[in-house]
């Protein structure tokens, strides 16, 4: 997941709108992880933060 949040740069908002559109097939009616994780990806800060967290926890 790291290499996505580092290395996709301003492809993650287009990864994201495709999750974003593919979702009604796949979860209707329903706010799952996929629909957080393409939120996420869309917000650049948030982004970055995740990516952060998630560095600090490999040992």
């Amino acid at each position: 997941m790291l290499p996505v949040l580092d290395g996709a740069g301003p492809l993650k908002a287009l990864l994201a709108q495709g999750m974003l559109a593919v979702t009604p097939l796949i979860h209707p009616n329903e706010h799952s992880a996929w629909i957080a994780f393409a939120e996420l990806l869309e917000d650049p800060v948030c982004s970055r933060q995740f990516a952060d967290l998630i560095r600090q926890e490999k040992p």
